[in-house]
């Protein structure tokens, strides 16, 4: 499974490169490029992700007491974790931070690195994160 984050862009989504170059979980996927291109202090984010069915069990029975950490952080607006109804092994978050600092400190957090190491083999794809802009911060 490939250990990088791709990301998407669209009208309202926003470019970016790898989470590092050399794959560092230690660097939030939140790069200079992106954080120039955000029209909000809050980091809005939907990612994507795609688990084999032991996936499913696995995130089910771990997820709740993740969720719970992140929830609880500094800075942490929103933070959902679900599955697609027709498909449980596709699975989004929906997640919302009040600064791009507290974000970075979220995916940079120990807990998190360990999140992402757990669903890595447990994927059949990488996983995707889009960085959104609310419309009403979008240029015309």
């Amino acid at each position: 499974m490939n250990k990088t984050y791709f990301y998407l862009s669209a009208a309202l989504l926003l470019a970016a490169s790898p989470l590092s170059a050399a794959g560092d979980k230690d660097v939030s996927p939140l790069t200079p490029a992106i954080k120039g291109n955000l029209r909000s202090d809050v980091v809005t984010i939907v990612a994507e992700g795609f688990l084999k069915p032991e996936g499913v069990e696995r995130v089910k029975a771990e997820g709740p007491a993740y969720i719970a950490k992140s929830r609880a952080e500094v800075g942490c607006i929103q933070y959902q974790l679900q599955f697609e109804a027709t498909d449980p092994g596709h699975i989004f978050w929906y997640e919302q931070y009040a600064s791009p600092a507290a974000f970075d400190t979220h995916v940079t957090s120990s807990y998190s690195k360990a999140w992402v190491a757990m669903l890595e083999p447990l994927s059949t794809k990488p996983i995707v994160i889009h960085f959104l802009n609310k419309i009403e911060h979008v240029e015309k």
